[in-house]
């Protein structure tokens, strides 16, 4: 994903204000962004499975949902979505707490300018992710034409004259 395409945002907040605040960080940091907030478990099942997301940014409850029950149904939908848990409380459980269920990262509340950095360390790694299950698709696709190929041939493909590979 380059920097030019928009970034496609799940926001699991209480505060409209909040979700708009975090739109509008990831602008300023230049990035387009494209956001949804969940309303609710079936609002989050129809995003899912309609949409393609690159990236959750999660407060730990909100609209009767907690951020645990949403990665937890990323997960069962098969889907590669990075979740980023934003938490208001300081203490070192939390943050622990937030990797226990599954977030790739804890940011607090009131620490935007880690929370830009983190959320540009996990599209970076998103981007590598979906590169490498492209090169997967296009390997496996010549590795099945060579097999063919050789299955079909009843002449040499390659010769060796004289020390040359021809």
């Amino acid at each position: 994903m380059s920097s030019n395409e928009p970034v496609r945002l799940l926001i699991l907040e209480e505060s409209q204000n909040r979700a708009e605040e975090l739109i509008v960080l990831l602008r300023t940091a230049g990035r387009a962004t494209r956001a949804h907030q969940i309303e609710s478990e079936a609002d989050l099942t129809a995003q899912l499975q309609e949409h393609a997301w690159d990236l959750l940014l999660a407060s730990e409850e909100a609209n009767d949902l907690t951020a645990e029950k949403v990665i937890k149904q990323v997960k069962e939908l098969e889907k590669d979505v990075p979740a980023i848990l934003i938490v208001e409380n300081r203490e070192p459980e939390s943050i622990t707490e937030g990797l226990k269920i599954g977030a790739k990262d804890v940011a607090l509340d009131d620490d935007d300018e880690r929370l830009v950095l983190v959320i540009e360390r996990e599209l970076e790694n998103l981007e590598v992710r979906c590169a490498k299950r492209r090169a997967d698709v296009e390997m496996r696709e010549t590795d099945r034409r060579n097999q063919l190929l050789l299955a079909s041939s009843n002449a040499a493909i390659a010769y060796v004259h004289e020390g040359m590979h021809i």
